[in-house]
């Protein structure tokens, strides 16, 4: 950890929690951590108070999603505290995002999340408040992390997605609150392009404004949609897809597909009467999501037992994140296929 912020960074750490002070405590933690997480983290063993002892991560630039997931999961396997990350740089957004995934917390005396301790506080939010990314903003973001888009004009833009401009004008503000170098004018054009980071880099910045893209299902009987669902671009999507991407075992019981919301009319016209929606009680053949924006990733080969093509990885990932968080093998699949995405 760079040693004049790692020094910042504990000087700003507040003292006092709900009016019970922050100890450090003398020893040192052992944890073996890889070394690029050793120079961004600085461990220490606290206590609040009288409560149980935990180890305080104390970050020394803003932290990012997928940094605090290794760390935690670096240090779980060599101590068995519990471990609280601490920024000044945590936004709100990144709050929420670490409280939905358990993940502890402190940003400051007002806002700290220490579950095992049972104990939260979050003031109410001043100034512009953290949005998740509109479908049409996010499915851009996800074409620029890939660098499909790389580079795009409004009005490239505009054309590509059959959208006005000011629609795309709006999604491009909301991608500049979130990171403003991805955003640039050139001779009066608005352009969005990756700012010279690594994909990595870039998924971490945005992961957190991510929101899931399947705005519904249809749950199906029989293989009649099949040939409809193929002809109009359907894509092999979550655990039919993931399992090419990661350790996971294939599952042929049921066929996961992902198609555009605007494309299902057509599908469930061609099909006729071979559409057949399942009963709630009923175990479905096909499960077709709904998605609800133009899906623009696609695996380069089809998967010949399938003859579906697959999502691409950032395009799963985006479908994927935040599952299996009470199932390990999945959430290890989620994690690998993160890794794939980043390639």
């Amino acid at each position: 950890m760079n040693e004049p912020e790692g020094e910042w960074a504990m000087e700003h750490m507040p003292s006092y929690l709900f009016s019970l002070p922050l100890v450090f405590l003398p020893e040192e933690v052992a944890a073996a951590v890889p070394k690029r997480l050793s120079e961004s983290f600085s461990l220490r063993a606290v206590r609040l108070g009288d409560s149980q002892e935990f180890i305080v991560a104390i970050a020394c630039a803003r932290p990012t999603l997928l940094t605090v997931r290794s760390l935690v999961r670096a240090v779980s396997k060599v101590d068995s505290r519990h471990v609280a990350i601490y920024s000044p740089y945590l936004d709100g957004n990144m709050m929420k995002a670490l409280s939905c995934e358990g993940v502890a917390y402190i940003r400051d005396d007002g806002n700290v999340f220490l579950p095992f301790l049972g104990v939260a506080a979050s003031p109410v939010p001043q100034g512009r408040a953290t949005k998740p990314l509109s479908p049409h903003a996010q499915r851009i973001v996800l074409n620029v992390i890939t660098g499909r888009w790389d580079g795009m004009s409004a009005g490239e833009l505009a054309e590509t997605m059959g959208l006005s401009r000011s629609t795309i004008t709006n999604c491009l503000a909301e991608i500049e609150a979130i990171l403003p170098s991805s955003i640039s004018t050139e001779w009066r054009k608005r352009i969005v392009r990756n700012p010279g980071m690594s994909k990595d880099e870039l998924l971490a910045e945005f992961e957190p404004y991510f929101v899931s893209p399947v705005r519904g299902r249809k749950l199906l009987k029989g293989r009649g949609a099949l040939n409809p669902l193929k002809r109009n671009g359907a894509l092999l999507c979550g655990e039919s897809a993931l399992p090419y991407y990661s350790d996971l075992a294939h599952d042929t019981g049921i066929l996961r597909l992902a198609l555009y919301r605007k494309d299902i009319a057509a599908v469930m016209t061609e099909t006729g009467e071979d559409w057949i929606e399942a009963n709630w009680f009923e175990a479905p053949d096909i499960i077709v999501e709904e998605w609800s924006y133009g899906i623009d990733g696609a695996s380069e080969a089809s998967v010949a037992s399938r003859e579906f093509k697959m999502l691409d990885a950032i395009g799963l990932y985006a479908e994927m994140r935040g599952e299996g968080q009470d199932d390990v093998r999945l959430l290890d699949a989620v994690s690998q296929l993160r890794e794939e995405a980043c390639r």
